[in-house]
């Protein structure tokens, strides 16, 4: 199959930064979508939103729907390796000329309008599911919710993990305001999960009860209770709206990833409605297996070495209060690439339970200079030195934790992640 556009064409009019942002973006989509015969109406979905956990709950939910022996498409981000990871089908990648091909054909639809790269990314992501007739889709909320290109879907159940302070920019200056915008994605007469917590759960409620949809609230309709956890496992239960299911392995650390995993669970069970034999068994079975890379990810265990894909205070602060918690006599550094906007929330998250940075500069287009990195390092009164390659500053980290006897944690941006675990092998021979 061979489109007009080549792969790398192709992978830079859906991925080119920046692009304009626009009020009228679901309007816009659904205007696009009609001329390429809306594909989005034909597909039954999951919308997961929400500040963090959103690419932890996607891939557990996408999981336990293959797992019953669906045809399962995936859209999450960010990638790791490669562009192509973004749009999944039973763990298979959109293809280098599918992408093209079907880039191509929507560009010679709509060729007469100014379509961003996000609009042209969705409707190709959307076009490809259809084509390949997934029975469900498990679709990431690119950005906010409330006017983002994926909000012209109308999934079967809405999730928004959480909120928190991100995207201040497009989005508010307030928790509030953003849980406005991430409540856009509940529907009228529709289902919305949540872990909310506070004003922006407020938020979600009033909304979900203007437009009549069900809700269902973590410590409330739904809930857990943990019964162990070790540094990388945890048993619990679940309560599903008073479906019980007991003695969950979940082989992932942090404890937001209980409260993902009950998110995704919930979306589960809400979808099936006790119509399918066996729900709960498939949970018991599916979890223990589940592995997320990126996301506090140990890829060496002398000395330990942590990837995870941080890039807000949020989740910077709880994956080091995870590490230090596993490991509360190690020191930790921190090796760290991040965008110019990242530097200071995702700093300030790790800088509690940090004991030295290096400072890197990854080879994405928007990776800030390690300079930038280190002068507001110092500015906190902290310590840390600069090396520029990603890999080589893992290195010195290594042998650093050997005299520090120090966690490495490796994170400010998935693609950063890319970097060290393309030579992963190659990089922890000492």
């Amino acid at each position: 199959m061979t489109g007009k556009l080549s792969y790398s064409e192709a992978i830079k009019l859906i991925d080119t930064i920046p692009f304009p942002n626009t009020n009228e973006t679901v309007e816009r989509m659904n205007r696009f979508s009609k001329i390429i015969g809306e594909p989005h109406t034909k597909l039954n979905s999951f919308l997961i939103g929400g500040t963090n956990g959103k690419g932890s709950t996607c891939l557990i939910l996408y999981r336990l729907l293959i797992n019953l022996g669906f045809k399962v498409g995936l859209l999450h981000k960010p990638h790791i390796y490669r562009f192509n990871e973004r749009c999944i089908v039973n763990d298979l990648e959109i293809e280098d000329e599918e992408l093209a091909f079907q880039v191509s054909m929507i560009i010679d639809k709509l060729s007469t309008w100014d379509v961003t790269p996000p609009e042209l990314r969705y409707l190709t992501w959307f076009k490809y599911m259809v084509d390949k007739n997934v029975d469900f889709l498990v679709c990431e909320v690119n950005e906010g919710g409330r006017n983002d290109v994926t909000n012209i879907l109308t999934p079967n159940i809405s999730i928004i993990t959480n909120v928190g302070l991100d995207h201040q920019e497009t989005l508010g200056n307030t928790v509030s305001e953003i849980a406005y915008q991430k409540a856009g994605i509940i529907k009228e007469k529709g289902s919305v999960i949540t872990g909310a917590t506070g004003e922006s759960l407020k938020v979600i409620e009033e909304e979900a009860h203007n437009k009549g949809a069900l809700i269902w609230r973590l410590g409330k309709e739904i809930d857990f209770n943990v019964n162990y956890k070790d540094k990388n496992k945890y048993n619990f239960d679940v309560n599903i709206n008073g479906y019980i299911v007991k003695d969950i392995s979940l082989n992932l650390s942090g404890d937001f990833q209980v409260k993902n995993a009950t998110l995704a669970i919930a979306a589960y069970m809400k979808q099936f409605n006790k119509s399918v034999d066996k729900l709960g068994e498939n949970v018991t079975k599916t979890l223990p297996s589940i592995n997320l890379p990126g996301r506090v990810q140990l890829v060496n265990e002398d000395p330990v070495v942590i990837l995870d894909g941080a890039h807000n205070f949020d989740k910077a602060s709880a994956l080091v209060k995870t590490i230090k918690t596993q490991y509360p006599k190690k020191k930790i550094i921190s090796v760290v690439s991040m965008s110019t906007s990242r530097i200071k929330p995702v700093i300030d998250g790790l800088k509690n339970n940090t004991d030295f940075f290096i400072a890197c500069e990854s080879r994405f287009e928007r990776a800030a200079p390690s300079e930038a990195i280190m002068n507001y390092i110092e500015e906190i009164n902290h310590k840390g030195i600069i090396i520029l390659n990603v890999n080589e500053a893992v290195n010195k980290a290594i042998k650093l934790a050997k005299t520090m006897d120090a966690v490495i944690v490796v994170t400010g941006a998935f693609i950063t992640l890319g970097e060290v675990c393309l030579k992963e092998n190659k990089m922890l021979e000492r």
